[in-house]
């Protein structure tokens, strides 16, 4: 086992009460310091939240996690980057509407960012509505932040996987 999570706090679906959703997510965090493991958050309106409870996990101690398919503004980024965190991009950024998404990605520094497939949804473009999204697709999302950040493909791809190799502690 290399991480906990997907683990985090969602105030789009209905399914569970946020107070419970914020008991478990601490009880996450705890578990990834007590274990060493890294965690996992996904994160769906509701940064503020989100924030607040990392920032109180941070105060415990050092936090190692990502941001899961990140979707949120630059103070969000921002401020997980202060925290510790790692910030990973999915087929999403690649869509024609996600100029500010791409914008923040290129403002991530080098060693915090990660690409993710994010299956079996999220397909990048231009397989974009195609399911299921799978592995093999990653490379359109890796390629569209190489051309954003400036640098060759080949160069971003050691980057992201030095990047997972770090956070997720493969030898």
């Amino acid at each position: 086992m290399r991480a906990i999570g997907e683990t985090g706090l969602d105030a789009y679906w209905d399914y569970t009460p946020l107070e419970v959703q914020q008991t478990l997510f601490d009880q996450h965090l705890q578990l990834s310091r007590e274990t060493d493991l890294a965690f996992v958050v996904h994160m769906r309106d509701c940064a503020a939240a989100t924030i607040e409870m990392l920032r109180a996990a941070r105060q415990r101690g050092p936090l190692r996690g990502v941001m899961h398919s990140f979707t949120g503004d630059l103070a969000t980024a921002q401020a997980c980057l202060e925290l510790g965190m790692f910030i990973s991009f999915a087929g999403m950024v690649t869509f024609k509407k996600s100029h500010e998404l791409r914008q923040i990605a290129q403002q991530i520094p080098t060693d915090r960012i990660l690409i993710e497939t994010d299956s079996p949804y999220l397909t990048p473009h231009p397989h974009r509505g195609k399911r299921p999204n799978e592995p093999a697709m990653i490379v359109h999302t890796a390629a569209c932040l190489a051309e954003v950040r400036g640098v060759p493909l080949d160069q971003f791809a050691a980057e992201t996987t030095a990047n997972a190799q770090r956070l997720f502690q493969f030898d």
